[in-house]
């Protein structure tokens, strides 16, 4: 179930909302910690591997560095003179196996940076939802003092509508008793003879 339908409350059976309150809360609870190691282990990986690549791509460039100062003609460097240090530096940057590592290490970088921004989100979530539910146990609370103030029993009728409605009934009960008592015999028996004759 989400955290959405686990939020809800069922007015109808406060008794199991309030059963199941503790152990909701504490699947939560536990799945934000989850969270926050979870998050913890991104940012430990982002910082690995920018460290990491940083270090590939110095290795490579002192690599490529040394091998220009051997051959420079291999870099198109003018072989009969001494290679600057600007031409190397460009020479290094332009070298393919550089770009190679250094775009390797950029979407090695942006993978781990993606994993701890999504390991962020899910524990700024779970924090949201441990609050929710520090909510619902609030609204719980009021749920069940509604409950027993009976906001949620049948409306009461004032004593005096109920009176009023109770005279009139007796008043109707009353005058039907007197139109019987009103009827003529002859009245009556023409109502049984009509009950008598075969039809």
């Amino acid at each position: 179930m989400s955290y959405r339908e686990d939020a809800k409350i069922d007015i109808y059976n406060l008794h199991t909302e309030w059963a199941g309150q503790p152990s909701i809360y504490i699947d939560y609870a536990e799945q934000y910690a989850d969270a926050v190691a979870i998050m913890m282990r991104a940012d430990e990986k982002v910082k690995v591997v920018k460290t990491e690549g940083k270090k590939r791509v110095d290795e490579e460039r002192a690599r490529l560095d040394a091998d220009i100062r051997i051959n420079p003609y291999l870099y198109g460097l003018d072989p009969d003179k001494k290679p600057t240090e600007a031409a190397i530096a460009g020479a290094i940057i332009l070298h393919v196996d550089f770009k190679k590592i250094q775009d390797a290490v950029v979407n090695e970088i942006a993978s781990a940076a993606e994993a701890y921004i999504e390991a962020v989100r899910n524990k700024e979530l779970l924090e949201g939802v441990k609050i929710a539910f520090s909510h619902r146990k609030a609204a719980l609370e009021n749920e069940v003092q509604l409950f027993l103030n009976q906001y949620y029993a049948d409306p009461k009728i004032p004593k005096p509508y109920k009176e009023a409605q109770q005279e009139e009934v007796r008043q109707a009960i009353q005058d039907s008793l007197q139109d019987m008592k009103g009827l003529k015999e002859g009245d009556r028996s023409s109502v049984r003879g009509l009950r008598r004759r075969p039809v």
